[in-house]
């Protein structure tokens, strides 16, 4: 049986003016001040990732919102399609009924929000795997981690990982995020509508090489720059290149950004069969 969990008069005060903000968002930027203003009043954090998930479980768009900036190794690492940290966490979360989950996970008892609906599968080895993701928290300086989201939906899901909380995360500050998922989850997706609504072709002429389309082909199978290059006969160098002329003519400033942009325009469709 869950504890009960009561939010105090200034929490539940947070939690209404992010409820009510979430309203008017309809843009990115709107988005990244109301992270910055009323969700941070609520839970705050550095670093925001959100992530839009098809029925099958793959990443099709994913945003970074941050206070702090952060080597865009750190940006990769997070954020990948194909094997970044905060997927790798929400498929730990889904595998083990643990939403939402947080780290440390000392921090959470067995019968708190943050464990309910806990699969009776071996509790060491689901312990050992959200252990070694806590590790890769650390690792990026991150600190910790409260993540939530949709589960499976029809048309595809969300999910969201607030890194770098100012304190460990606890059972309260997993019921604060749970009551404000579906803001989260609607407002992302007005983002996401608005975007693609307003995202124009290719200017005439612009076109996307078959030496380019061969490395994003590769980047899309979660190869990195070092890996590309092998598979290519090519140095690594030449492949940032690449990438490079990619983003500009897909007016994009990374990986993630650029795979979504080519999904739009159906530009990975054999890549991705």
């Amino acid at each position: 049986m869950q504890d009960l969990v009561l939010l105090n008069p200034g929490e539940e005060q947070a939690l209404l003016q992010a409820i009510e903000a979430s309203a008017e968002v309809q843009r990115l930027r709107q988005f990244f001040l109301w992270s910055q203003g009323p969700l941070r009043a609520l839970l705050s954090h550095e670093v925001l990732v959100c992530l839009r998930l098809n029925e099958q479980g793959r990443v099709t768009h994913a945003e970074y919102l941050h206070s702090v900036a952060h080597a865009p190794e750190v940006l990769a690492r997070l954020v990948d399609p194909v094997d970044g940290l905060v997927l790798r966490i929400a498929r730990h979360c889904a595998a083990t009924g643990r939403s939402p989950c947080l780290f440390p996970l000392s921090d959470a008892s067995p019968d708190s929000p943050v464990q309910a609906g806990t699969t009776d599968g071996p509790r060491d080895t689901a312990g050992a795997a959200w252990g070694a993701l806590g590790d890769e928290v650390r690792q990026l300086g991150l600190r910790n981690v409260l993540a939530h989201g949709t589960g499976p939906l029809a048309g595809g899901g969300t999910f969201f990982s607030l890194f770098g909380l100012t304190h460990g995360p606890n059972g309260r500050d997993a019921f604060a995020l749970s009551l404000l998922l579906p803001q989260l989850h609607i407002a992302f997706l007005r983002v996401l509508a608005s975007r693609n609504a307003s995202v124009p072709a290719l200017p005439p002429g612009v076109v996307l090489s078959e030496r380019e389309l061969e490395v994003l082909d590769w980047v899309v199978r979660g190869k990195s720059n070092p890996e590309i290059g092998m598979i290519l006969s090519l140095s690594s160098l030449t492949i940032k290149n690449h990438l490079q002329r990619i983003y500009r003519k897909l007016n994009v400033h990374n990986r993630v950004q650029a795979i979504t942009r080519c999904r739009e325009l159906k530009l990975l469709i054999n890549a991705e069969q």
